[in-house]
């Protein structure tokens, strides 16, 4: 399973990098199989908004679709996952 944050801390050796937390920003999740299927994205707007994005059509989404692709579709697989470095963790340079 995966959340909605990740903390990377424990795996640098360089602590001057200060602590390494990231905020999930996209979750590509797949339907169907190896040799067949769709995929789909949710993803974190610029706003703060979350949407779902789904060929040619986009919805209003939550965070909660995004840990939870299932929520949306049963069968959704989460594939990828896009985090990005919180800037509120980052040192000063």
């Amino acid at each position: 399973t995966y959340g909605s944050h990740l903390d990377l801390s424990s795996h640098s050796a360089n602590p001057s990098l200060g602590p390494l937390n990231y905020d999930l920003t996209a979750v590509i999740s797949h339907s169907g199989s190896a040799s067949f299927g769709h995929y789909h994205c949710v993803a974190k707007c610029p706003d703060g908004r979350w949407m779902e994005y789904d060929d040619d059509t986009i919805y209003e989404s939550s965070i909660k679709e995004a840990i939870d692709p299932s929520l949306i579709e049963r069968t959704w697989t989460p594939y990828l996952l896009f985090y990005e470095r919180n800037k509120a963790s980052m040192p000063p340079l």
